[in-house]
């Protein structure tokens, strides 16, 4: 496995020769040349996106934290359970609300 300053100069690599790949393929005139330095350049981008996955995968890895105690696992559970029954009481309420709105705006359209 590589280390991470190994990648970051492996994008950076692979960055300097994307930028020159493109500015190749700006400036030139040729149709057949054009196209394959745009192949080149798909290759070059394929590899820089492994190359950025892989050090991804391995800056997460650094920063993963210990796991989740059952105490911890438990208060979690017990503040989404309070989360859950506020939110649907919020809702229970709000239908409500629209409920008796909905009969307002009848009894108003009746009387005029």
């Amino acid at each position: 496995m590589m280390s991470l300053e190994a990648l970051k100069k492996e994008i950076s690599a692979l960055d300097v020769i994307m930028d020159e790949l493109n500015h190749f393929y700006a400036v030139n005139d040729d149709f057949e040349e054009s196209a394959n330095i745009r192949a080149e350049l798909n290759a070059v981008e394929e590899i820089r996106y492994t190359k950025k996955a892989q050090l991804d995968a391995l800056t997460a890895a650094q920063g993963l934290a210990e796991a989740v105690s059952a105490e911890e696992q438990q208060a979690l559970a017990k503040a989404l359970t309070s989360l859950d029954k506020y939110v649907r009481s919020d809702q229970n309420a709000a239908m409500c609300i629209s409920y008796l709105t909905q009969i307002a705006s009848e009894i108003s359209d009746q009387k005029t």
